[in-house]
């Protein structure tokens, strides 16, 4: 099988997890995801990974996994977009 080089180069590195950040209400919480992908990012992470893999993301609705995969996207565009992104990749 052959794996197409794009894909290959956008997937090369280091994919980091995020946990999913919840309020005290229970309910997904995107605004406390900034202090996690700022920690991920200065760590070197290339790929994050919204939802986690601890076993939150089988408990979420798909409104809540979409809500958290936006949020990341957003916060990631926001960093870079100030320059203060330590890694280009992501």
């Amino acid at each position: 099988m052959q794996i197409d080089p794009k894909l290959r180069k956008a997937l090369t590195g280091i994919s980091g997890i995020l946990v999913t950040p919840f309020d005290n209400s229970d309910q997904v919480a995107p605004k406390r995801l900034k202090p996690i992908i700022d920690r991920a990012v200065n760590a070197g992470v290339h790929i994050l990974v919204a939802n986690g893999n601890t076993g939150e993301f089988y408990g979420l609705t798909t409104k809540e996994a979409e809500t958290m995969v936006h949020s990341v996207a957003e916060q990631n565009r926001r960093t870079r977009a100030t320059g203060a992104h330590p890694n280009p990749r992501v």
